[in-house]
């Protein structure tokens, strides 16, 4: 699913989207100009041949957003991360197993990534699937 875009957690209101807004059989749906977008994991997602396992995407600050589930399957919580949503762990980065600062999916809100620990490229609050 690449290319797809990640927006915020909250939809225009304040909201928690996913859970307020109508989301289609891969937890994504088009806004008011019909881009298609997510606002969490999609159950559809799956690890892409040629990218590292568990990389959901990266976040507009550089960091990337993995997928990590313990040995029964299941997500971490949001209170198992940082403030922004994110840990330092071993992670798959470029082929290598390193130690590095990274977004982590959680199955409860806000998600993906909660606030920016580096400095996005630019101050949309929209985050994206695919290479930097």
């Amino acid at each position: 699913m690449l290319g797809v875009p990640i927006f915020s957690a909250f939809d225009a209101v304040g909201r928690d989207a996913a859970a307020h807004e109508v989301q289609d059989a891969c937890d994504g749906h088009p806004e008011m100009t019909g881009q298609y977008h997510y606002h969490s994991l999609s159950r559809c997602w799956a690890d892409a041949p040629g990218f590292d396992p568990g990389l959901f995407g990266y976040a507009l600050d550089g960091f990337g957003i993995y997928v990590e589930r313990d040995a029964a399957g299941n997500l971490p919580s949001s209170a198992d991360l940082d403030e922004c949503h994110g840990r330092t762990s071993e992670i798959t980065w470029h082929g290598q197993k390193v130690d590095m600062y990274h977004y982590v999916a959680t199955a409860d809100f806000p998600y993906l990534v909660a606030c920016f620990r580096g400095t996005p490229i630019t101050t949309a609050t929209g985050l994206h699937i695919g290479g930097p």
